[in-house]
């Protein structure tokens, strides 16, 4: 059984994806693409991984056996249909790290070829890593402060990485010290378990790179990096117990579905497009704009930091690197636009040298569907982040969501590659407008 299962082996609550396939629609006319958005309309609680955005576009969906009358209607389209994912619960099952199946209560003693940034972690685990095992190793340039807390109690745990100053202020959090900040988060969406893996393999090689990497010790010495380790930490933990889990875990009013879309809920142009209204949806964008307090408390810490030069929300899977903006199809002004997408070049050339995996980049409504709402729109939008990118990482369908543990380092590897990138691009930047 995987980490997944067997963390709550035995628990009646425990949703099994037996039998569940995930079906790649590309439709081949844009009125092949809106017989898809319509068929989305009909059944909006289906799990649609990449939904219908236009011509030549995947079309990704989870489908049971007892979707019959969906999946028929899907082949009804004029669109190249096929199975992309034969078994999604055998996936799952062979998911993690051999050692990691039986749960991190399973884990003994790791071996000292097999390093604790080989597999997928418990929300828990991944806490007491970073503040216990790691940072402290690691302090005259790391730290970890919270910025809140979950709607169930669990802290937003930052690790700080930098050559300046690392004080706090009297509730605990970071003041932000002369150099310009770098803010990273990953689990936005809970289901996205690549996400926060490979981002803790790039915090560990930072952490040891420093000092004998050139391009690694400049970063950390001239720039203010922020890492939030698990951005929706009720999410992620509830994937235990259902691995597709992608929103937060707060009830809504007058509703009995569970859950708002942390990235439909950021406040800027929120809710107007690429989300929905409806509790029970995967796009919930919330009662109100940051509704959800794991956003609110983002957005009140990157806000009155005041010096974020760039920001990073990791997402899976596509292998893009999204632009702004989502809420819209017209561009950014222009030296804005050729400025991302000088930086998206950069860091998608950075990252393809190192495994030439091949990325996309471009805005997020036109390169893969739009979306308002969401964090790199508010990140520029509301306090003029111009380097503010939502990448979709590996891999392009093969395992969607459930990348397995082989593919962690790799990641890892390549974001890094990227996250340098950025970070010299910014300071470049910076350097040229003083």
């Amino acid at each position: 059984t995987s980490l997944a299962v067997a963390a709550v082996a035995g628990s009646l609550g425990k949703e099994s994806f037996a039998g569940h396939r995930v079906l790649r629609c590309v439709p081949r006319t844009a009125d092949a693409t809106v017989a898809l958005g319509q068929i989305a309309e009909t059944f909006p609680l289906t799990d649609w991984w990449l939904p219908p955005a236009a011509a030549g576009r995947p079309v990704d969906v989870r489908v049971s056996n007892e979707d019959t009358s969906l999946t028929r209607q899907l082949y009804a389209t004029d669109s190249n249909c096929t199975v992309l994912i034969k078994d999604l619960q055998q996936l799952i099952d062979t998911e993690n790290h051999p050692a990691l199946r039986g749960g991190e209560a399973s884990r003994g003693r790791r071996q000292a070829n097999d390093p604790w940034t080989w597999g997928y972690h418990e929300y828990d685990e991944i806490i007491r890593h970073f503040t216990e095992d790691i940072v402290p190793k690691f302090d005259r340039i790391a730290s970890t402060f919270t910025i809140g807390k979950s709607y169930e109690g669990r802290d937003q745990v930052v690790v700080r990485i930098s050559g300046g100053e690392h004080k706090v202020n009297s509730n605990g959090t970071a003041v932000p010290n002369a150099n310009p900040g770098f803010w990273m988060e990953a689990l936005i969406h809970s289901r996205e378990w690549i996400t926060g893996a490979a981002m803790y393999w790039v915090i560990e090689a930072i952490l040891e790179g420093y000092g004998s990497d050139p391009t690694i010790t400049k970063v950390v010495n001239e720039m203010d990096l922020y890492f939030l380790l698990v951005t929706n930490p009720d999410g992620y933990v509830f994937t235990l117990e259902n691995r597709m889990w992608r929103k937060t875990r707060a009830p809504t009013a007058g509703s009995t579905c569970m859950g708002t879309d942390p990235n439909r809920n950021w406040d800027f142009h929120w809710c107007e497009v690429g989300a929905s209204t409806n509790p029970c949806t995967d796009t919930f964008c919330g009662p109100s704009p940051a509704s959800a307090q794991e956003v609110a408390q983002v957005q009140k810490f990157v806000g009155e930091h005041g010096n974020i030069a760039a920001f990073i929300d990791f997402h899976a899977y596509s292998q893009l690197w999204l632009t702004a903006w989502g809420y819209t199809d017209e561009l950014p002004p222009r030296d804005d636009y050729e400025l991302q997408q000088s930086c998206a070049k950069a860091a998608t050339d950075a990252l393809t040298s190192v495994h030439r995996t091949r990325y996309t980049y471009g805005p997020v409504s036109t390169t893969i569907y739009p979306a308002a709402g969401s964090s790199l729109d508010w990140a520029y939008g509301v306090h003029d982040i111009k380097l503010a990118f939502g990448p979709e990482g590996r891999d392009t369908g093969q395992y969607g969501f459930i990348l397995p543990w082989t593919e962690i380092v790799p990641s890892g590897q390549e974001n890094l590659a990227a996250v340098l990138a950025t970070a010299e691009f910014a300071l470049r930047t910076r350097e040229s407008e003083q």
